[in-house]
């Protein structure tokens, strides 16, 4: 009997160990399964039913979140603001960033509250806050619903990674051990070995869980302000750009357009005149609430966030801060300067000035978030591309101020802003 004990032992130990080891791969594929029919056949309810009930039953379980690289053939895409991340099995995408990088376009249709990809003669529509998709081709319509929610998180849309590929036409393959989800068109590209030794260090700055950095822009709008529009553009990201009143009378269609281009609109004074700002608390107030209505006017833009003019030290003393909060506005000053209102045209120090603060801010405490002091001149908006760069191999996540989030970042620390 001793030997068929040992045999038995031996058995029950390989399938405990080949059990752990599936419970270890993200479980990608069941959890991307889609349940689909033409719009010519049966209907949904049961399926949509059953598939509500799971996701219900999933959201309340807690799940870590973990941040993954994503490669389309065999280029690593870059995430410069919202990250791509696997939680309760299910690998997330921010929709836009992968839609372009893919070569489609993305819009969203505020009437149906759906984010729409539309690339090579198909168009995919992603029900936010649902679990139903609709695709348009030319062999027909087809509805239906997921085991996974379509949600939004500041602004972005994420949707079910493996499903958005396989749609495509594209292989989905989750290479284990890598935080690395890799979409083939074709077998004529590099091995999975070959993939990762060429792109290893991509790979660590998107598998970095990511830390905050916000990219401001004070004097607009201005004669540059599309340059500024157009940069961002191409990376798909949203700074925050705090106008001038005057400005605002002067460019009306360029304050407009940061704001319909989901930029943040803050309040940067009338005047930006010393004299006049600080010359009394109901002076200042003045000149807070007269740029607040021709934002809210010209840009339909209501914003309740503040930066005033040179900062907030030494001029914002206590009457002032008081009124200002007696109105509820947030005071937002910043703890990287780059000094680029000073510098003319010399890109060269504006971003080392820009570095030299993000690794000061890195000895202080790693994890703050940044706030990067910047104006629209000519020469800021040349090194967008550089910075962007810069912040997202030193793991930067760049975005917008948003009202939720409550970052102080006043030079009094003055708990009420």
């Amino acid at each position: 009997m001793k030997p068929l004990n040992i045999l038995l032992g031996l058995i029950i130990f390989f399938l405990i160990g080949l059990f752990a080891m599936n419970e270890t791969k993200p479980a990608m594929a069941s959890a991307m399964q889609i349940a689909m029919t033409n719009t010519k056949g049966a209907t949904l309810t049961s399926v949509k039913a059953s598939v509500q009930t799971a996701a219900t039953t999933a959201t309340k379980q807690s799940a870590k979140r973990t941040y993954i690289a994503i490669g389309v053939n065999d280029q690593v895409i870059p995430f410069y603001d919202a990250k791509p991340y696997i939680e309760n099995s299910t690998a997330y995408v921010p929709i836009r960033r992968i839609g372009e990088a893919l070569g489609g376009k993305v819009t969203y249709d505020s009437k149906t509250s759906s984010a729409v990809f539309t690339y090579n003669q198909r168009t995919m529509r992603f029900y936010i806050h649902k679990n139903e998709i609709s695709i348009e081709s030319i062999s027909g319509t087809e509805n239906g619903v997921i085991p996974a929610t379509i949600f939004e998180i500041d602004g972005r849309t994420y949707v079910p990674l493996r499903l958005f590929g396989e749609k495509l036409g594209f292989r989905v393959d989750y290479l284990s051990g890598k935080g690395t989800v890799r979409l083939l068109d074709n077998p004529k590209h590099l091995s999975h070995n070959e993939f990762i030794t060429k792109n290893s260090t991509s790979i660590v700055i998107e598998r970095k869980e990511p830390k905050t950095a916000y990219l401001t822009f004070d004097d607009g709008p201005s004669r540059y302000t599309g340059q500024f529009i157009s940069a961002l553009s191409k990376y798909d990201i949203k700074a925050t750009f705090f106008q001038i009143g005057l400005n605002v009378k002067e460019y009306p269609k360029a304050s407009k357009a940061e704001a319909q281009a989901g930029h943040y609109i803050g309040i940067h004074s009338y005047s930006h005149d010393k004299s006049k700002v600080y010359y009394s608390p109901a002076s200042f107030m003045n000149e807070i609430t007269v740029t607040q209505n021709l934002i809210k006017q010209n840009a339909g833009f209501n914003t309740q966030l503040v930066r005033v003019p040179y900062g907030s030290k030494p001029y914002l003393t206590g009457d002032y801060r008081n009124v200002l909060a007696a109105e509820h506005y947030k005071l937002w000053d910043w703890n990287v300067d780059s000094d680029d209102w000073a510098l003319g045209d010399n890109t060269t120090q504006i971003m080392a000035n820009i570095k030299n603060g993000v690794a000061r801010m890195q000895r202080i405490n790693s994890k703050e978030p940044l706030v990067i002091l910047m104006h629209e001149k000519e020469a800021t908006a040349k090194i967008l591309p550089q910075l962007i760069e810069y912040l997202h191999n030193q793991g930067y996540s760049l975005e917008k101020y948003a009202p939720g989030k409550n970052v102080e970042m006043n030079f009094w620390n003055d708990k009420r802003f």
